[in-house]
């Protein structure tokens, strides 16, 4: 029989809900600015912030424009977090701080 479905994670089945709204996100917004220190050159993180700065061209919403003239991305991913936008590389960042925290304990 074949493989057909491969379950990885369903919010909230590993821990509560609120750990992930509680802890994880902020910890992901605390740890954005070092976190993108130490990796955003390599080249998986450096192609996540270009999605994200392309999103963020697109973004209709006034204050994402506003933050655009100072051309801060790490302002523009906080706020991304602060309203809990739904962006892909974004959520694809977040993932790689959370393992980055998971990881040096």
């Amino acid at each position: 029989m074949a493989i057909t479905h491969l379950l990885l994670d369903i919010e909230g089945t590993t821990c509560p809900v609120s750990f992930v709204a509680e802890v994880l996100f902020p910890y992901a917004r605390q740890a954005l600015g070092p976190f993108l220190q130490r990796h955003g050159a390599e080249p998986e993180v450096a192609a996540l912030l270009r999605e994200v700065e392309a999103a963020w061209r697109q973004d209709p919403h006034p204050e994402a424009q506003a933050l655009g003239k100072t051309g801060d991305l790490g302002a523009y991913l906080e706020w991304l977090i602060d309203h809990d936008i739904k962006l892909t590389p974004l959520k694809d960042l977040q993932g790689r701080i959370w393992a980055d925290g998971y990881g040096s304990g």
